[in-house]
C-alpha cells in the first residue's frame, strides 16, 4: 500500500514555491521512493504542478449535476494514473491549496476521497499549514482585487459583507471536520511561522513530515510567487473592476497592472502596511483566539497558543493621491506595452503565414508545371500512337 501525502494549503503558505521545488527535483525525489506525478488528464497548464487540483476542479458552490458528472469523469482519469504510480512508488505527493476551502462545497468530500484512494490501495495523510487569520484575509482581499474583475469592494466593505465566508477561518472546526473522516493520526498540522518551522526553513519542515532527506544535490531556484498588488495599484485595479463593460470581458488588464506594481515597487519600494488599523487587527484576531488555542492544544500539544509571532503595528494602507498620476501613467504604459507586444506577435504570425502561403503558391505553380508537362507528354504520346495505328 502506498502513502499519499495530500497537501491542502492553506493559501499563501509557500505552496507555489514547494510545488516548483518538487517539480525541479522530481528525479531526486523518485530516487528516495517519492513521486510528485504530473497527471495528464486534460487540465490547464497552470495545474501542472498543482497535481491535486483534480479533486476539486469542478466542485463549486453551485455544485450542479453537470459539474458532478464532469468531476466524476476527471476523478476516474486521475485515479487511473495514480494507481499506476502507486505500483512504482511507496509515497505519492499531491498538492493544491484550494482544497482547504473547496472541499466544503461537497458534503461527503472527505468520505469519498478516502474511499476512492482506498480502491487504488493508497492511504491518505493530509498536510496543512496554518497562517494567522488577519494575514490570510488581507492576502485574500488583495488577490480578489487583482484577479477577479467583478470584485470592487474596499477592504473594510469586504469585511462588513463577509466576503470571506467561503474560506474556513475557524481552523479548529475545519480540522475536526477533516479528522472525522481520515483520522487524527493522518492529519498533520503545521504553523506557517518561521520560528515554528524546522531550522526556520519551510523546505526542511515540509519534507521532514514525509521523511525525504534533503541534500546538496537538491536545487533551489528562485520562483516568482503569487505577487500581490502594492500601493496605488490596488486602488487602480479596484476601480477598473467596477467599470461595467470591463466586468463583462476577460480580465486583460490584470497582468499589466501586476507588472506596473512590480515596476513601481522597484523604483520606490513600498513600506510595510496593513489593511487593518492595529485595533481592528486585534479585534479581528480575538474572534479566532479560542479556536486557535484549541488547535494548538489538541493537534500540537501546545499551551502557549497557536501563533507566536508578535502582532506588529503597521501604518494603515491608504491611497497616495500625490503619486496617483505617476502610477496611472506607469499602469497605462504597461497596458500599451502589452498591447504592442500582442500586435507584434500577431504581425510575426502574419508574416510566418505569409511566408508559408508564398511557399505553397510556389509549390502549387511547380506542381502545375509538372502536371501540365506530364499531360502534354501524354497527349503527344497518345497522338503518336493514334497516327501509328492509322
Amino acid at each position: 500500500m502506498s502513502t499519499v501525502y495530500l497537501c491542502i494549503g492553506t493559501p499563501k503558505t509557500g505552496t507555489t514555491a514547494l510545488q516548483s521545488f518538487m517539480r525541479e527535483n522530481e528525479k531526486l525525489l523518485n530516487e528516495q521512493g517519492y513521486a510528485f506525478p504530473q497527471l495528464n488528464i486534460g487540465l490547464k497548464g497552470i495545474f501542472r504542478d498543482r497535481n491535486a487540483h483534480f479533486l476539486v476542479n469542478y466542485i463549486t458552490q453551485d455544485n450542479n449535476d453537470e459539474h458532478k458528472l464532469k468531476q466524476k469523469e476527471l476523478n476516474e482519469k486521475a485515479y487511473g494514473e495514480l494507481e499506476k504510480c502507486g505500483k512504482k512508488f511507496e509515497n505519492i505527493i499531491l498538492s493544491d491549496e484550494q482544497i482547504w476551502y473547496r472541499c466544503n462545497y461537497e458534503e461527503k468530500f472527505w468520505e469519498r476521497l478516502k474511499e476512492d484512494f482506498g480502491k487504488i490501495d493508497c492511504k491518505v495523510k493530509v498536510v496543512v499549514y496554518l497562517r494567522r487569520q488577519d494575514m490570510i484575509v488581507q492576502s485574500l482581499w488583495n488577490q480578489l482585487i487583482k484577479m477577479h474583475r467583478r470584485k470592487i469592494h474596499t477592504f473594510e466593505e469586504s469585511l462588513e459583507i463577509n466576503d470571506y465566508d467561503y474560506f474556513p477561518l475557524d481552523y479548529f472546526k475545519q480540522l475536526k471536520n477533516i479528522e472525522e473522516h481520515i483520522g487524527k493520526d493522518n492529519l498533520i498540522v503545521r504553523v506557517y511561522e518561521k520560528k515554528q518551522l524546522k531550522n526556520q526553513s519551510l523546505y526542511e519542515d515540509y519534507f521532514d513530515i514525509m521523511g525525504v532527506k534533503l541534500n546538496e544535490k537538491f536545487t533551489y531556484n528562485q520562483v516568482a510567487g503569487n505577487v500581490g498588488l502594492t500601493g496605488n495599484y490596488i486602488e487602480i485595479k479596484r476601480i477598473i473592476n467596477g467599470v461595467t463593460d470591463y466586468r463583462e470581458m476577460e480580465d486583460f488588464l490584470c497582468r499589466p497592472i501586476i507588472n506596473a506594481s512590480i515596476y513601481g515597487n522597484s523604483i520606490e519600494p513600498q513600506k510595510k502596511v496593513s489593511f487593518f488599523s492595529y485595533d481592528e487587527q486585534i479585534e479581528f484576531l480575538n474572534k479566532y483566539e479560542k479556536s486557535n488555542n484549541q488547535v494548538a492544544k489538541y493537534y500540537l500539544n501546545k499551551n502557549t497558543g497557536l501563533f507566536e509571532e508578535e502582532i506588529k503595528e503597521f501604518p494603515k494602507w491608504k491611497v497616495d493621491n500625490k503619486k496617483m498620476y505617476r502610477d496611472v501613467i506607469i499602469s497605462m504604459t504597461e497596458v500599451f506595452c502589452r498591447q504592442q507586444q500582442q500586435i507584434q506577435d500577431l504581425q510575426n504570425k502574419y508574416n510566418e503565414i505569409s511566408d508559408i502561403r508564398k511557399k505553397l503558391d510556389e509549390e502549387k505553380r511547380r506542381l502545375e508545371s509538372v502536371y501540365n508537362s506530364a499531360i502534354f507528354r501524354l497527349y503527344r504520346k497518345i497522338r503518336y500512337m493514334v497516327k501509328k495505328q492509322k
